[in-house]
C-alpha cells in the first residue's frame, strides 16, 4: 500500500461519493479543474487518494457550495455497502463491542486518515476519534462524517447503546435553532464545542447481542480481510504499524519497545526517533492500546484481574490495577461495577 504521511482513502470510496456529489447537483469536473485535481488523483493505480488531494477538492467544494454541512447530506444518503468489506462486517457483527473491534482492526481497508479509540469514563465509553489536519474545514467534514457513519451503525442495531455525539467545533444554526440535521443523523443529543469528538455508548449495550448477529458471516468475511490486508501489504503509518505488531505481542506478554522494533525490523532507537518526528512516543501507543484492550474485557466479565493483567502484557493484576488507576481515575473493579452494573457479581479484588 503505497500512502502520503497524512493518510490516504480508498479510491473506491471516492468514486462512491463522487457519484453521490454529482447526483446532488455538484459540479465535480469544474470543482475537479478548480482544485487541479486529475481524474488520476480520485482513481490512481494504487487504489489509494491522498488526504491532500482530499483537502484540496473540499476547500474548493466548501468555496462553491458554503455548506458546511454537506458532507452530513451526501452520507445520509449513503449506505454501509459503500464500505466493501468493512461495511459487512460491521452489519453482521454479534455484539457491538465486535463492531468497533472490526473498525480498528479493518479500517485501514478503507482509510487511514481517522485514528479512533475507545476511551474509558466512569459509567460511559467514548469512541474517539481524531484526524490530523490544518484544515480546520477538512477537521470539521471528517469528524462529523465519521462519527455519523458510526452513529448509524449503531443506531440500526442497538439505538439505546448512543446516549450522545461530542464535536470539536461550532454548531450550523437553521432560524437561530440547532439546524435539523444532527438530529436527523445521529438521533441523539449533540454537543459542541467538546475539547475532542466523540461517540458516547452506554457500556451496558457493548456486549448485548445484535438483533442482525451472524457468527458464521462475520467469522468468515474477518478471516477474508485480513487476507485482504496482507495483501495490502505493511500498515501505512509507523503508529498504526506499531499499535498492530503490540496487539499481537501483548497476547503472549509481551510490550517492550524493544520487541516491537525487532518485529518492524529496526532499532529500538530508531524506532524512538521516528514516532518523535510524528509527534507521539511508544508509552503513548502502548497505553492508549491497553486502554482500548482493558476496556474489552473489564466488560466480560468471565476474565478475572489476573487474565487481563496477562493480555496487555503486566506482569501482575496488582501492577495492571495500579495502571488503570492512574489512566482512569478509578480502579478497574469499579469501572467493572459502574459499567455492567454487576450487582449479583462477587467482588474483585483489586
Amino acid at each position: 500500500m503505497q500512502t502520503s504521511a497524512k493518510g490516504v482513502v480508498s479510491s473506491v470510496l471516492i468514486q462512491h461519493y463522487v457519484r453521490m456529489g454529482q447526483n446532488f447537483g455538484l459540479p465535480v469536473e469544474q470543482l475537479m479543474a478548480e482544485a487541479k485535481i486529475t481524474s488520476r488523483d480520485l482513481n490512481p493505480l494504487n487504489g489509494w487518494v491522498t488526504q491532500e488531494s482530499l483537502e484540496r477538492l473540499s476547500r474548493h467544494v466548501f468555496a462553491l457550495q458554503q455548506d458546511p454541512l454537506l458532507g452530513l447530506r451526501l452520507l445520509n444518503r449513503a449506505d454501509p455497502a459503500i464500505l466493501g468489506t468493512l461495511g459487512y462486517i460491521l452489519q453482521c457483527c454479534p455484539t457491538l463491542l465486535d463492531m468497533f473491534q472490526a473498525i480498528t482492526e479493518f479500517g485501514h481497508l478503507v482509510s487511514t486518515v481517522s485514528n479512533a479509540s475507545f476511551v474509558h469514563e466512569p459509567g460511559v465509553v467514548l469512541w474517539r476519534v481524531e484526524h490530523k489536519s490544518e484544515d480546520s474545514l477538512f477537521v470539521r467534514q471528517a469528524d462529523e462524517s465519521y462519527l455519523a457513519a458510526c452513529a448509524i451503525l449503531v443506531n440500526r442495531q442497538h439505538p439505546q447503546a448512543l446516549q450522545a455525539v461530542k464535536l470539536a467545533h461550532e454548531p450550523i444554526l437553521e432560524n437561530g435553532k440547532l439546524h435539523p440535521i444532527y438530529q436527523q443523523i445521529y438521533k441523539c443529543p449533540v454537543e459542541f464545542n467538546q475539547p475532542y469528538a466523540a461517540l458516547v455508548l452506554n457500556p451496558q449495550c457493548l456486549n448485548t447481542p445484535l438483533p442482525f448477529a451472524d457468527a458464521v458471516m462475520f467469522e468468515s468475511l474477518r478471516q477474508h480481510a485480513r487476507l485482504t490486508l496482507n495483501q495490502l501489504g505493511a500498515e501505512p503509518s509507523l503508529i498504526h504499524q506499531v499499535k498492530e505488531k503490540l496487539r499481537h505481542l501483548l497476547a503472549q506478554g509481551i510490550s517492550s519497545r524493544e520487541a516491537v522494533a525487532e518485529s518492524l525490523g529496526i532499532s529500538s532507537r530508531h524506532l524512538h526517533r521516528q514516532l518523535q518526528g510524528q509527534g507521539c512516543h511508544y508509552q503513548g501507543i502502548l497505553d492508549e492500546l491497553r486502554s482500548e484492550l482493558a476496556h474489552k474485557y473489564l466488560l466480560q466479565p468471565q476474565y478475572d484481574l489476573e487474565d487481563i493483567a496477562s493480555l496487555l502484557g503486566f506482569g501482575s493484576a496488582r501492577s495492571f490495577c495500579r495502571w488503570f488507576g492512574q489512566e482512569m481515575g478509578i480502579t478497574p473493579s469499579e469501572f467493572r461495577l459502574k459499567s455492567l452494573n454487576l450487582n449479583d457479581t462477587p467482588p474483585i479484588t483489586s
